[in-house]
Order: C-alpha cells, then sequence, then structure tokens
C-alpha cells in the first residue's frame, strides 16, 4: 500500500494506492494551510482502513510548484 499525497493545488489530497488501484481518497480545501490539514487527513486515511505508517509500502508526491513543500 502506497500513501499519494498532493499538495500542488488549493485543495489537499492524501490517497492510498493498493493493488493497482486507488482504493481511497481524502481531500481538504487547506488553501495556504496545508501544513494544518495534511496530517489530520493523512491520520484519517490510515485510521479508516485500519493502517499506521509501519504498513506503508511508501509515499509518493507531487512535485514541483504548489502550495506547500
Amino acid at each position: 500500500t502506497l500513501l499519494l499525497i498532493d499538495t500542488s493545488f488549493d485543495a489537499c489530497q492524501a490517497g492510498l494506492w493498493r493493488d493497482g488501484a486507488l482504493q481511497d481518497s481524502v481531500s481538504a480545501d487547506g488553501a495556504a494551510r496545508h501544513d494544518v490539514v495534511l496530517a489530520p487527513l493523512v491520520a484519517e486515511l490510515l485510521a479508516r482502513h485500519a493502517l499506521q505508517m509501519k504498513d506503508l509500502a511508501g509515499i509518493a508526491v507531487t512535485t514541483g510548484p504548489g502550495r506547500f513543500t
């Protein structure tokens, strides 16, 4: 399972990729607040699937221009 993170737009998004497909995702309008909303989004997503960070095979993030580096 991979954790997907996208902070390149106004909405802050996180998702879970498993078995070659997007399994679930969460999003919050975090314009200029990605540093505040990202961790709770990830925690919510992992909790919904009874996962912990140690259960992940990796983390994929968007790079380049965006709101949060």
